[in-house]
């Protein structure tokens, strides 16, 4: 019979060691705190959000106010051709009113082009030989168109007051107005002090 020969014992151990509850619960408010940053920034920017819509899409907002005396969605279109008051475009000489309507006007005093009576933006463009302009709509019918603008302020669509400035014109040129009734020049105009009076 053999015999064996027990040189070493070792006994290893493994110990598991279990995190304490005081290490569970600082993980639980890392967390906590973590998410509770992320929604509360994202609700403010959320809220930012939500009240910039309510501000764009409420329907009294200035947005949808015309601020002069034409409001295009009410009953004031039926303004009539004889309640405009229309006013010179720009503070200059006056050089010149053509057997077709059109008024010429220096820009010697000041640069400003202004707007003749109260409407809203209809276009800005520039004419086939370079001129620049702004159509103004006044009522269903009436339309000034201003010629000869260097920079342009407002924009299509913008509802404008009478006087308010909405161009600048070089200095030296010659800004020209015209008065449309239905896509026609009204003629027989004549300036009365800062006034434009017509003869039907």
């Amino acid at each position: 019979m053999k015999s064996v020969q027990v040189l070493s014992v070792k006994k290893n151990e493994i110990i598991i060691k279990r995190p304490g509850r005081h290490r569970y619960s600082m993980l639980t408010v890392s967390l906590a705190i973590i998410v509770l940053s992320v929604i509360m920034l994202s609700s403010e920017s959320l809220s930012t959000i939500a009240s910039s819509m309510v501000y764009v899409y409420n329907p009294v907002n200035s947005l949808y106010n015309d601020t002069s005396n034409v409001i295009f969605t009410s009953s004031a279109m039926t303004l009539e051709k004889d309640s405009l008051d229309f006013i010179i475009p720009i503070k200059g000489s006056l050089i010149d009113i053509d057997s077709d309507g059109t008024i010429s006007f220096a820009v010697d005093k000041s640069i400003m082009v202004m707007s003749p009576e109260s409407g809203v933006v209809d276009e800005i463009s520039i004419s086939n030989d370079g001129i620049k302009y702004i159509k103004i709509r006044h009522t269903l019918e009436m339309y000034t168109i201003i010629q000869n603008l260097d920079i342009v302020g407002v924009s299509v669509g913008e509802a404008v007051k009478k006087g308010q400035d909405i161009a600048i014109a070089k200095e030296g040129s010659i800004v020209k107005m015209q008065i449309l009734e239905n896509n026609i020049p009204l003629i027989q105009l004549k300036i009365n002090q800062s006034k434009i009076v017509w003869k039907d």
